[in-house]
């Protein structure tokens, strides 16, 4: 467990960022040669925290303070995770994409226009990407990525179909 507040080392202060509107700097953190997460510095110094959820929390490093090696300004990717509403979870999202959007946009190609099934590859590869890039179910997985694998297949002979009608 990590004791807030800790002091951050000395021949560290020197590369910090310019400080944000609210007086705290928001860094990324080097440990074990890994860029890793915004630490949030207080103007005393100090790591208060981490920020995650919209919000600073105290959350255990897996790193001991004095194994920071280097720090940054926070990048676009840190950031935009950081970002993330507490409910937002890629998991659950990916599975909507496919189990939710994916029969939706088929139908409305049905519906509207069959070139409105080419919609599902993006949704597809994108929703493929979520469920494989974090911790989730394993045991759904690979049916949903395979009813995906249907539905990218399907969307694609609708469009094949009309083309050649």
């Amino acid at each position: 467990m990590t004791n807030y507040p800790f002091p951050l080392d000395e021949a560290l202060r020197s590369s910090l960022p310019p400080r944000s509107r609210d007086g705290n700097w928001y860094v990324d953190v080097k440990f074990r040669d890994r860029w890793d997460g915004i630490l949030v510095i207080d103007e005393n110094f100090n790591c208060i925290g981490v920020y995650v959820h919209r919000s600073i929390k105290l959350i255990s490093l897996p790193f001991a303070p004095n194994e920071i090696e280097d720090l940054r300004s926070p990048s676009i990717t840190n950031q935009t995770l950081a970002l993330l509403p507490q409910w937002f979870d890629l998991w659950l999202i990916s599975l909507a994409g496919i189990l939710v959007l994916c029969p939706t946009i088929l139908l409305m190609a049905k519906a509207v226009s069959p070139f409105i099934a080419l919609l599902t590859v993006p949704v597809v590869l994108l929703s493929w990407i979520g469920m494989y890039s974090c911790c989730g179910f394993p045991l759904i997985r690979l049916p949903v990525a395979i009813l995906g694998l249907a539905f990218l297949v399907q969307s694609l002979l609708y469009v094949a179909g009309h083309l050649m009608s």
